[in-house]
């Protein structure tokens, strides 16, 4: 099991730790308990980099992978974190395997309400953009992968429109066109929000 891991998980809750079947004294008997909440500073959430230690190297089975992840999101997502994160990544490199449910966590909105940087990829959930747009008005640098590859563009615009602070938007698109929006009237979309963000944003 990979040390981070370990790590992470021996800063779970008992209870979050029953909830997924895990035995504590395993883990101990190589690790011990952190004197220091390593957790409650870390301020870049890459979701992928999540996805990639549960999924991507097997630690856990594919049944239980979903609650996992979600207990481990509720570690770093909480209303008791002492400092607030500056940048998420999100990407859909997993999205057919887990339903990441960022938006239903208590404390998104505090954690994520002074983020200054926002890189995401593919088709993200309109959820999680929703929520963003409703909490997030201080991102600088806003950058979107594989932007037709989303179905529906209509939060991401909201998410730009509300920001006070955005000097940096970066668009990049499938080289290969096999976006799920490939139609005039998407971008148009996307460029009349730049538009009215013009006074603010560098593109």
């Amino acid at each position: 099991m990979n040390k981070l891991f370990k790590t992470i998980i021996l800063h779970l809750s008992e209870e979050s730790r029953d909830n997924l079947g895990i035995d504590i004294n395993s883990i101990t008997e190589t690790y011990q308990r952190p004197l220091f909440n390593y957790i409650d500073y870390w301020k870049f959430l890459d979701i992928s980099f999540i996805e990639d230690l549960i999924f991507g190297r097997r630690i856990i089975k594919n049944s239980s992978a979903s609650v996992t992840k979600n207990e481990i999101l509720k570690l770093f997502i909480n209303k008791n974190r002492n400092t607030k994160f500056n940048h998420l990544f999100i990407q859909d490199k997993y999205k057919k395997y887990y339903d990441y449910q960022l938006h239903h966590i208590s404390g998104a909105e505090h954690c994520f309400s002074n983020l200054e940087s926002f890189y995401c990829q593919g088709d993200v959930d309109q959820n999680v953009m929703k929520v963003l747009a409703k909490i997030c008005k201080s991102i600088k640098k806003f950058r979107f992968e594989y932007v037709s590859c989303c179905a529906d563009i209509s939060w991401i615009i909201k998410l730009i429109e509300v920001q006070k602070k955005l000097n940096y938007v970066d668009f990049t698109d499938d080289y290969y066109n096999n976006g799920l929006n490939t139609n005039k009237s998407f971008y148009k979309s996307l460029e009349e929000s730049l538009i009215r963000h013009a006074d603010t944003s560098i593109i």
